[in-house]
């Protein structure tokens, strides 16, 4: 365990000062994809604390993730509005959680201030999460772990080493680490999500293979797009191989700019379906195609292969995440320039870097159909 030196004393020590059923809140105000990149560290807190009351604060898109990881007992999220969100905080602070894991990165002073404030207001003992090179942005957490920075290492293993940090804190020893299939991703889309994706699939034209494209990326972020005219074309390849090609995503993605630009039929799903029903839907595609985005870490949690177009954000750090693949398993491959200098230019190191990306984004326009193809080599 490793005791941060600028926090203040919490005023006791955790696995003797705990009475009753521990309590633990997990913060994560993200979108779908970063939130379900948590699971992991999820599952390492329920393997280690069993007993544990295990709770998530989050944002509305995170809390689909959440909930359908079935491993929380409640899902709270944050409203808009600074007094609501005050409200909110004072009711938490009832709940007397004896800790806090937050799995976030203090790249930003203002996410930090943020995240302070939320502590303070909380009020809970004991506060673990990653300590950046600016080490006060985390003065207010007792417990740290070093953050090596976006590159260094998957943003879902050093969420795991928050959650492996906490499960030491309160209790002695720790538990042997979990098994590489207990690490993956975890979605489970539920009964009704499964009951619309066979009413919704039953619906389709009659195909031996699907291939799914996801061309968005989401709102934060949109320089991680590949080109909408490439999509059209990957389209256009795939249904000449005798795949059926369904486009996935909503409105916002831009899938009707591909659909306008590919002269080849499309099962347009646009909208069609909430992420659960999509979910379920995953295992009928025979590969999803898509750039770094929640859709395809949904791909990932369903056992879908997924083929990712990465140019300005890291696929080391956002990469389809699959600690059960052996080397060289073709299942999930990433479309990189990786000799691109400039390459990544968003969320490197311990830096927010340029989220637009530049203005021609040569490390996306610069990779072609033919090289996805090839990347994707069971189609």
């Amino acid at each position: 365990m490793a005791a941060n030196p600028m926090a203040a004393d919490s005023g006791r020590e955790p696995r003797d000062g705990v009475t009753g059923q521990l309590r633990l809140l997990v913060v994560k105000v993200a979108d779908f994809g970063d939130a379900l990149l948590t699971t992991p560290a999820l599952a390492v807190l329920r393997a280690g604390l069993p007993d544990a009351r295990l709770d998530a604060l989050c944002g509305p898109a995170g809390a689909v993730a959440f909930r359908h990881a079935g491993l929380l007992d409640t899902v709270v999220v944050l409203p808009r509005g600074a007094a609501a969100q005050l409200t909110l905080v004072r009711r938490l602070r009832r709940e007397h959680y004896d800790g806090l894991v937050y799995l976030h990165s203090f790249i930003t002073a203002r996410g930090a201030l943020k995240h302070r404030l939320l502590a303070t207001g909380l009020g809970a003992p004991v506060r673990v999460g990653l300590v950046p090179p600016i080490a006060w942005r985390a003065g207010f957490l007792t417990h740290a772990v070093a953050d090596l920075g976006y590159g260094a290492w998957h943003v879902a293993e050093s969420f795991e080493s928050v959650a492996t940090e906490a499960v030491a804190v309160f209790r002695e020893p720790a538990p042997e680490p979990l098994a590489a299939d207990q690490r993956r991703l975890r979605f489970q889309p539920g009964g009704a999500a499964e009951s619309a994706a066979v009413d919704l699939a039953a619906t389709w034209p009659r195909q031996n293979s699907w291939v799914a494209l996801h061309p968005g990326g989401g709102a934060f972020g949109l320089a991680r797009r590949w080109p909408a005219e490439r999509f059209a074309a990957l389209a256009e390849a795939l249904v000449a191989r005798g795949h059926g090609v369904a486009l996935i995503g909503r409105a916002a993605d831009g899938t009707g700019a591909v659909k306008a630009l590919c002269r080849a039929p499309l099962l347009d799903l646009t909208d069609a379906c909430d992420l659960p029903t999509l979910g379920a839907l995953m295992p009928r595609f025979r590969r999803l195609i898509t750039n770094d985005s929640g859709v395809m870490h949904l791909a990932v949690a369903m056992g879908t292969p997924v083929t990712a177009v990465f140019g300005p954000s890291s696929d080391r750090s956002w990469g389809p995440w699959d600690p059960v693949a052996a080397p060289g398993n073709i299942r999930h491959r990433v479309v990189s320039l990786d000799g691109l200098p400039c390459r990544p230019c968003f969320y490197t190191g311990h830096h927010l870097g340029s989220p637009a990306g530049c203005a021609t984004r040569d490390c996306l326009a610069w990779i072609s159909v033919e090289r996805v193809l090839r990347d994707a080599p069971d189609l």
